[in-house]
């Protein structure tokens, strides 16, 4: 009975174990079953990634085809168009040659009539400059000519003196213009003088002129004109420069009768002013008192009045500084209303 339980019971358990064994296999089975539905489900996942990768691969490939052909297209009509571009370069650079040739042939035919007509020019320019120096000369000597022909000679009968003057046009008349210091009186007689002949008595028409040492301030202008009024010293006169009076330096002419020499013209240069004289450097004398100081236009700016021997030595020759009445004076001096006689 025993035996049989035993064997009963064994059996038991085998079937037990079989059942545990059975259904530990029907769940793997079950898990093995999912796994493989979840793999198979994964395998068309991938399968239908890769239709859709091989589709893009595909479309991809049909789009680097289409590019490609656009960009042989492409290439083609940009090489098409830089063989049109060089054919038109090559036609503008033949045409820019010719043009080129042409002007450069017209360059030199001007050149060359330019070149002639300078060296023309040159030679022409080259012979005047040649005959400068004698056109300046014969400037020169025409107007020094000018010059003696308005400077007269006076001479003091009351002093037994003479000195110069100068013609001058004033509304239309004629007068002498000269230094005051010619007359010491108004009743002094003096006569215009020419060659050492008296040609004519002079009156006053008026007179500047205090006596004893000029100073800065003084005046020394005295205004001639014949007694006989049908008498007229000289056809010529001389303008006052109307402008300014000479600079610093300015060139000029003084023009008188040193030491009773007639007409001697000299030249001078303005070296400063001082109250109403200009004071210059040159050549002048004693007679050449009332000569005229004229600027290289030949117009009229001082009256010759006095000399200022500089001697810083004994044993120096003095050197001497010409003193002239200044433009602005003798204008002055000629418009004011102070006349003796009109």
């Amino acid at each position: 009975m025993l035996k049989k339980i035993l064997k009963t019971a064994g059996i038991i358990l085998l079937v037990s174990a079989v059942i545990t064994n059975a259904y530990f296999v029907v769940t793997l089975s079950a898990k093995l079953a999912a796994g493989i539905t979840n793999l198979k489900s994964q395998i068309e996942e991938i399968q239908g990634t890769d239709n859709r990768l091989l589709a893009t691969d595909k479309e991809l490939k049909g789009s680097i085809d289409n590019t490609a052909k656009e960009i042989s297209t492409k290439t083609q009509e940009l090489k098409s168009s830089i063989d049109n571009t060089a054919k038109d370069i090559e036609v503008k650079t033949q045409d820019i040659k010719q043009d080129l040739n042409k002007y450069k042939e017209e360059v030199k035919k001007e050149t060359e009539i330019t070149v002639k007509g300078i060296t023309t020019n040159i030679n022409s320019l080259n012979q005047k400059i040649v005959q400068l120096p004698a056109i300046e000369k014969a400037k020169k000597l025409a107007l020094e000519l000018k010059l003696r022909q308005v400077n007269i000679k006076i001479v003091n009968k009351t002093l037994e003196a003479s000195g110069s003057g100068v013609t001058i046009k004033y509304k239309g008349k004629f007068y002498i213009l000269s230094a005051g210091h010619m007359a010491e009186k108004d009743t002094d007689v003096l006569f215009l003088s020419e060659n050492g002949q008296d040609i004519c008595e002079l009156e006053i028409v008026k007179h500047a002129y205090a006596g004893g040492a000029l100073t800065e301030n003084s005046n020394d202008l005295i205004l001639l004109r014949p007694k006989d009024p049908n008498i007229v010293p000289r056809v010529a006169y001389v303008e006052l420069e109307s402008n300014n009076e000479p600079d610093i330096s300015n060139e000029l002419y003084v023009v008188g009768n040193p030491l009773g020499i007639e007409d001697v013209v000299s030249d001078g240069r303005c070296i400063m002013y001082r109250g109403n004289f200009m004071y210059m450097i040159g050549t002048s004398y004693f007679g050449n008192s009332g000569g005229g100081v004229f600027n290289k236009e030949g117009k009229l700016v001082g009256i010759m009045s006095h000399l200022i021997p500089i001697q810083p030595f004994a044993d120096v020759p003095a050197y001497m500084i010409h003193g002239a009445v200044r433009l602005n004076t003798i204008i002055e001096f000629i418009e004011g209303t102070n006349w003796t006689n009109t």
